[in-house]
Formats: C-alpha cells, structure tokens, sequence
C-alpha cells in the first residue's frame, strides 16, 4: 500500500516487465502483485517531503476550507428564492442535514435533534488543518531515504508467493535471497528498485538483502 496517495504509482516499464517474465521467467501473476506493491516499496526507498513543505500544504489547505466556509456563509445570508413549497435553500439545508446526520452525529457528539449545519463541518476541517500544520515536523526535518530498508526485500519475497497457482509457487520457491549480482533474485531485486528510484539511479539492493539476511539468520537465532 502506498501511504503517500497523491504520488505517482510507480509502473514497471515495458523493458521491466520483459526482463521479468523473459528473463527471470516470473508468471505474470507474480509481476502482477510486484507492480502493484511498488508504491509500498517506494515508501521505503524515497525520501518523504520536508516538514515545512508538508506544513505549508497543510496551511494552505486550512485557507482553502477558510474560503470554502466564507462561501457557504454568503450563500445563507443571500436572498433566497421563495414559492409555494417554501425556501428551496431551506430544503436543501435540510436534506443536507437528513443524509449528514448519521454519519456526523455520533463521531461528533451531538444530539439526534441537532442540525448539521454544512459551514459548521468545514470549519471544523479548517481546525484540525491548522492543528495538523501546527503540530507537523520543522522545516529541516526530513526523512532520509533507507535504501538498506529490509523491509523493500521481505515486499519482494511476499509478493513471489501471493499468487495462489502451483507454477507461481514453485518459481517463489526457486528464488533464494543472495547478494550475488548473478542470481535470479539480486536481478529481480534490481528491476523493482529501477522501477521505483529509475534506471540511472545507481542504486543497488545490495545493503538491503544484507539487511533483510541479517534479520532472518537473527530471528532464527544464527550468526
């Protein structure tokens, strides 16, 4: 799962996926949940923004929902159209209100006979933004990228065996975690990172496998 939604899902390109399925003879199942787990492996691999940058986005987003409630404030106070049936803006505040209810009510402690006034919901969003803005990081802060995470190379490992089909199994099992640059898995790895950090990245796997070896012969109790 990517955790950063808004940034781009990385792909596999087409020279990848001809590597993987040619080349290291995956099924296409197991490309399949490999490139759809590389937002989760890029979480690992990249850097995250900078505190300020994220604060300024937060703040900004606070003056958004500010603007947004101003809007819907001036709208009310407007003269409102009025025939037979009564205020359609009054009707409309009140179906608003009937579809809201259940779902803001019981998170927001009110009482069933409350309205649910729109305004009052985006005000409320403009305060955890500001709340949100005035509790992020500083603007130094950064988180530096793992590229030794052991956590990138388990994903791979995962992702081998989640095709339920015996030919997608028996492949997981015939790639074994090495450090080897011959191997089949180092090469594998090599194609997820170039799809995550790009192909002139210069980055290699190699601290991470040693990092996710590490872990297992410690789990295990050996040296």
């Amino acid at each position: 799962m990517n955790a950063h939604p808004n940034r781009p899902q990385p792909r596999f390109l087409p020279r990848h996926k001809n590597t993987l399925l040619l080349r290291l003879r995956l099924t296409p199942q197991q490309v399949d949940a490999l490139e759809r787990s590389l937002g989760g492996v890029a979480d690992w691999l990249l850097p995250q923004a900078r505190g300020g940058d994220v604060r300024d986005e937060l703040e900004q987003m606070a003056c958004e929902l500010e603007a947004a409630e101003k809007r819907l404030q001036s709208w009310r106070a407007a003269p409102a159209r009025v025939d037979g049936a009564g205020s359609a803006r009054a009707e409309a505040l009140g179906q608003f209100s009937m579809v809201a209810g259940p779902l803001v009510r019981g998170s927001a402690g009110l009482d069933l006979n409350d309205d649910i006034d729109p305004a009052s919901i985006i005000t409320m969003a403009a305060l955890l933004a500001r709340r949100a803005a005035n509790q992020s990081p500083g603007r130094r802060s950064r988180r530096t990228p793992n590229r030794s995470s052991w956590q990138a190379i388990q994903n791979i490992v995962r992702q081998l065996w989640s095709p339920p089909d015996d030919y997608s199994r028996q492949r997981a099992g015939e790639f074994k975690v090495s450090v080897d640059d011959k191997s089949e898995f180092f090469k594998l790895a090599c194609v997820v990172w170039a799809a995550v950090l790009g192909d002139n990245s210069g980055s290699s796997p190699e601290r991470a496998i040693k990092a996710f070896l590490k872990r297992q012969r410690q789990s295990t109790g050996q040296r």
